[in-house]
């Protein structure tokens, strides 16, 4: 299969990155992007950092408004987040119809569910990385990668090659034979997602980093004791702890806890579910394909997740408001006072 033209569906972080990683590699791809951030990089350019202090390079990405823009799209790398999947599905079905090759880097599993529905041809991706869309035209990274790709079944082995090769151009790229174990692992690392964005992390000053590190400890090590009862396995990846590093984390003393938390901090970029939160006042989140499927997985195996069902009711209840402000780390500690 020659990729020939490869279409990035949504300029969030990961899709500019990528589209800025890949463009002075990789002549034929393009970026569907709209809006302010469509407008900064048409005059401007993308402009890409490693961090907050480093110099941005600045890359001239080939921009589309719409996807019948873009002749012979082989392959799609759809960057969208899970709760807007259906709607663009189905602009990519009937527009592109099932010829393509879809790239899908969502969290979670519901891109499982939901696209071979649409297409025959279906690889998956799990972002080894965080990134922030800054201001429009302008986006900060954690690191150039990496992003594992999988298939159910480990199936389309000749296109995930070619496009492993294609993607390492530009950025770490690696195939994982263990697709599940490896969406697995990741979950886990994300259920404190919206623990942070409940109190604010990187948005008001934190009044108990122990008790907040604390909670953090629980959320992980209930989710690693889940998906282990389910017949997961860890798979290490890079740029985050291991389960053995996580599962210390309770046997550690308060302090060291709270080191490691603000150590942390220093090099955190604000999670996706915080952007969407408190930076773009969404309503809708990842909630449920984090510690809403970590719950509905442990109900499956008749095991409890009292951490994770107290936080994701919790933030369930607090995102859908219209006026949501960060919770105090005091009191969301005392909303888990019954199972502590």
């Amino acid at each position: 299969m020659h990729l020939g033209n490869m279409v990035i569906y949504g300029a969030g972080s990961i899709g500019s990155t990528i589209g800025g990683w890949m463009t002075p590699k990789y002549s034929n791809i393009y970026l569907i992007a709209r809006g302010e951030h469509a407008k900064a990089m048409k005059v401007h350019g993308l402009s890409l950092c490693g961090s907050r202090t480093s110099k941005p390079e600045t890359v001239a990405v080939n921009l589309v408004n719409d996807l019948k823009e873009v002749s012979n799209a082989k392959v799609v790398v759809l960057t969208v987040k899970t709760y807007d999947l259906i709607e663009a599905a189905n602009d990519i079905s009937s527009k592109l119809g099932d010829d393509v090759v879809v790239v899908a880097l969502q969290n979670g599993v519901d891109n499982q569910r939901v696209l071979p529905d649409y297409f025959s041809k279906v690889i998956y991706g799990i972002v080894g990385y965080s990134g922030m869309v800054l201001k429009p035209g302008f986006v900060i990274y954690q690191s150039k990668g990496p992003i594992y790709l999988g298939t159910i079944g480990n199936k389309l082995q000749n296109q995930i090659e070619e496009i492993c090769q294609t993607f390492n151009l530009g950025f770490e790229t690696e195939i994982t034979r263990r697709f599940q174990d490896t969406v697995h692992s990741k979950i886990v690392l994300n259920l404190t997602n919206a623990l942070f964005t409940l109190v604010g992390l990187n948005y008001q000053r934190v009044t108990s980093y122990d008790k907040l590190a604390t909670l953090a400890s629980h959320l992980v090590n209930e989710g690693i004791h889940i998906v282990q009862k389910a017949g997961y396995k860890e798979y290490p990846m890079k740029n985050y702890p291991t389960w053995r590093t996580l599962r210390l984390g309770l046997k550690l003393p308060s302090f060291f806890r709270t080191r490691v938390l603000k150590e942390t901090m220093k090099h955190m970029i604000t999670n996706s579910m915080g952007q969407d939160v408190l930076q773009r006042k969404k309503k809708t989140t990842e909630l449920d394909a984090f510690n809403g499927y970590i719950v509905a997985l442990a109900n499956s195996i008749g095991i409890n997740a009292p951490y994770n069902n107290t936080l994701h009711k919790m933030c369930k209840e607090k995102f859908r408001r219209s006026n949501f402000k960060p919770l105090a780390v005091d009191d969301v500690w005392d909303s888990f006072n019954p199972i502590r």
